[in-house]
């Protein structure tokens, strides 16, 4: 019986990153989807469950802060939040774990790191309670 891809929700207004995250993801085994807006990603989550989503901190519409306070007043699971952005500081990630998200990484990525993250933040949601 063959076990379905987690799903992750890339959102980045840069096609370039949303594609490269997206094709490092695929080659892991990921099921990649992708917005280029707060409102785009907000559409797609209504369309179905992901498993873990990316946020760029930077987007047109809304901040990705705003975007992951948005996605945890609407749903009624816990999916993973990850957000990024090339902004350095403290502050950010701090931010970023107030807003909702449960880690922060900075750009440009470390690979390695990035595809860390997501596993394991994927993995803890699949464990059984």
């Amino acid at each position: 019986m063959a076990t379905k891809s987690p799903v992750v929700l890339i959102v980045d207004d840069d096609a370039a990153t949303r594609d490269l995250v997206a094709d490092l993801l695929a080659l892991e085994g990921y099921t990649a989807r992708a917005a280029a807006s707060g409102q785009s990603a907000l559409d797609c989550l209504r369309h179905g469950p992901v498993d873990l989503i990316l946020i760029d901190l930077m987007l047109p519409d809304m901040s990705g802060l705003e975007l992951c306070q948005q996605v945890r007043a609407r749903q009624e699971s816990r999916v993973p939040i990850i957000l990024y952005s090339a902004a350095s500081g403290v502050c950010w990630r701090e931010n970023s774990l107030l807003a909702g998200a449960d880690d922060y990484l900075a750009k440009p990525f470390d690979i390695g790191q990035l595809l860390e993250r997501v596993g394991s933040h994927v993995l803890a949601t699949t464990l059984p309670a």
